[in-house]
């Protein structure tokens, strides 16, 4: 007697273990969670002769799985509420669990599920990182330029190029379109305080030595010639200008690092 109720707890537990299996086949991955609280409680309620090491493994793997689907669900949660830290820890798990998990006729369905979000929550994360980093950039250059240090903030503008390329992925023509205003007036900000720089800069002649017998007149200054600075930079601007304008931004990254 005691052995058919074993047999029934046996049997009751492996039909539980194959519909969740199903379950994951059809996609219906709420269902699998929902299902495995009972397959739990069916293991532990099993005779230890019959917690076999094929059945912990089992139930080890559909652990596994169930957990990955539910940090696809923490990583939207992460990505509602705009914490991308949390966020790419939750990727970073995903990511690690994906690789640890094999590939059979069974879980397949589960990977295809897991993957496609996977990527989806990557590019959220790469887009939001991107745009705060941006921003965060944006204004370390306005800062630069205020304090005359146009010479960094001309290298970090070849940085927040780069930065810009990366989020034209992700947004739309508009958005585009405010982003290249930006990067044109913060350049323009720039150009101008670099000519202001340059044309204020003072060269400070060597005084001629005084001879102890001698008396050395010094010849007169001869008027400096005047600074193409202007000119060129005009020129560089007005390329750059272009190069945003047709949002060819690889080209405008190279004209900066040129500067």
């Amino acid at each position: 007697m005691f052995e058919k109720k074993e047999n029934k707890k046996e049997k009751e537990f492996l039909a539980l273990l194959r519909k969740s299996y199903n379950s994951i086949k059809k996609k219906d991955f709420s269902e699998a969670v929902a299902l495995y609280n009972k397959i739990d409680s069916k293991y532990k309620a099993l005779p230890i002769k019959c917690k076999t090491e094929k059945i912990k493994q089992d139930i080890q793997i559909l652990r596994s799985e169930l957990t990955l689907y539910l940090r696809i669900n923490e990583a939207y949660i992460h990505s509602e509420e705009g914490n991308m830290d949390r966020l790419k820890q939750e990727l970073d798990s995903i990511h690690n669990s994906l690789y640890d998990l094999d590939a059979t006729e069974d879980t397949q369905p589960l990977i295809d599920y897991v993957s496609n979000h996977y990527k989806f929550f990557l590019d959220v994360y790469s887009y939001k990182s991107s745009q705060e980093e941006f921003t965060k950039r944006y204004k370390k250059i306005e800062k630069l330029t205020e304090n005359n240090k146009v010479s960094e903030a001309r290298k970090e503008f070849s940085q927040l190029i780069i930065l810009s390329k990366k989020l034209s992925e992700y947004i739309d023509e508009d958005e585009q379109e405010a982003q290249y205003a930006k990067l044109k007036g913060l350049f323009r900000e720039i150009s101008m305080k670099t000519l202001i720089t340059k044309a204020t800069r003072k060269v400070h002649p060597i005084k001629p030595r005084k001879e102890v017998l001698t008396k050395v007149e010094t010849p007169p200054r001869e008027p400096e010639p005047k600074s193409s600075v202007s000119h060129e930079f005009k020129d560089e601007y007005q390329e750059l200008h272009k190069l945003l304008k047709k949002g060819d931004l690889a080209a405008a990254e190279d004209l900066c690092k040129r500067l």
